[in-house]
């Protein structure tokens, strides 16, 4: 365990918060962007349900060539795929190997004190835990540089693999690049292990295990109930073989390549897509996805906005916390106040762009606006009348 004591004096606090206030106008600006660019994305589903022209999965269809289309049929392989490393090969079109070490991480607590004056002392303690990760902390990035707080560097990485090629019905797609089905998790086996390879894996709950010091022979080993440092778990999801699917994409020489959605106002968006089930199943579940991401960035653009403003106000803050209690209430109002102005403005912002990034919304807008002008313009030349009128 190690005691880190930093302390800041009232003339570096607004220092800091004045560099504060550049990050602050690159969030909000960002947060613009995010939240215009995120409006303007193609929504593929609309596209596909409009536009994808149904063929079936039995036969080449040589009629719409270089059009947008939808099959439905068995996304299916000849090969059989594995991990060279660890797994035997299997009867999966995509498998992905999640990597685990045994390793010590860093944690800390911190504790700020305000001082009156505008200083501020703050003490940070560190302390050190073994858990499962994907990625060990190199040791000597640690405040406690005790040599027990080792990690030793991590033998296997997470990987995927595919299959080399594959179909859905008699069109060939390219999976690699192909916008897939989530997998799931591989039961694994005994059978299922590379035995030989030198790297004493076992099966052990449901993992592959990999000691760091394997003891084939002799002595005590490590197990995943009670791992060493060092010591390594894998597991797999694997999107399986011969699956009913729909796979949406551009019909090109007996092939289905990536198709390229164009709309007024909009970003292009590529379609190359497969999801279980019939076709309006895979509808349903592109558009699901994409209201997800568009919710998802939403609260990111309002998230940086807030922020972004709340590092605005930042020197405020800093220069009441010469009276600790005055800056600890500046800082909570200033977090309310500017939570609400993030809310409005994101609010606003989406309500635009939804506007501006579609035809129909845009001119009915523009002509809304048109006849509210006109109207105050008739009524501003009919109170002219009138009061010209009653003047003579």
């Amino acid at each position: 365990m190690a005691t880190e004591t930093t302390t800041r004096s009232w003339g570096q606090k607004i220092g800091d918060s004045i560099k504060g206030v550049l990050i602050g106008i690159i969030l909000f600006i960002a947060s613009f962007v995010v939240l215009w660019m995120n409006e303007g994305s193609i929504d593929i589903s609309e596209v596909i349900a409009n536009s994808a022209v149904d063929i079936s999965a039995e036969t080449v269809d040589t009629v719409n060539e270089r059009a947008l289309v939808s099959v439905t049929g068995t996304l299916s392989s000849t090969e059989k795929l594995g991990d060279p490393t660890f797994l035997n090969p299997g009867d999966y079109l995509k498998l992905s190997r999640s990597v685990e070490m045994w390793a010590w991480v860093e944690k800390s607590e911190s504790k700020t004190e305000k001082k009156v004056g505008g200083g501020e002392e703050t003490v940070t303690r560190y302390y050190y835990v073994t858990e499962w990760t994907s990625m060990p902390a190199n040791s000597s990035s640690f405040h406690d540089k005790n040599p027990e707080y080792t990690n030793p560097p991590m033998k296997y990485q997470s990987e995927t693999f595919y299959v080399n090629e594959a179909k859905v019905g008699v069109y060939p797609v390219d999976i690699r690049t192909m916008s897939l089905p989530g997998g799931s998790n591989v039961t694994l086996e005994s059978s299922s292990l590379v035995y030989g390879s030198g790297t004493g894996a076992k099966l052990d709950g449901g993992y592959i295990f990999i000691p760091a010091t394997p003891t084939y022979y002799y002595g005590p080993s490590s197990s995943l109930g009670s791992p060493k440092v060092g010591d390594t778990r894998v597991k797999y999801t694997a999107l399986p073989n011969n699956i009913n699917v729909t796979a949406f994409g551009m019909l090109e020489s007996g092939k289905l390549v990536s198709y390229t959605a164009t709309k007024k106002l909009k970003r292009d968006a590529k379609i190359y897509h497969a999801r279980m089930g019939t076709k309006e199943e895979a509808i349903a579940t592109l558009s699901g996805e994409h209201k997800m991401k568009g919710w998802i960035l939403r609260i990111v653009g309002f998230m940086l906005m807030w922020f972004g403003l709340g590092l605005l106000f930042g020197p405020i803050t800093a220069v009441l916390d010469v009276l600790p209690f005055l800056g600890n209430i500046s800082k909570t109002l200033i977090s309310i106040v500017t939570f609400f102005m993030a809310l409005v403005l994101t609010i606003t912002t989406v309500i635009v762009a939804m506007i501006a990034h579609s035809v129909v919304a845009l001119i009915v807008t523009v002509v809304i606006v048109l006849v509210i002008l006109t109207l105050i313009v008739m009524l501003i030349l009919k109170r002219k009348d009138k009061k010209a009128a009653a003047a003579a």
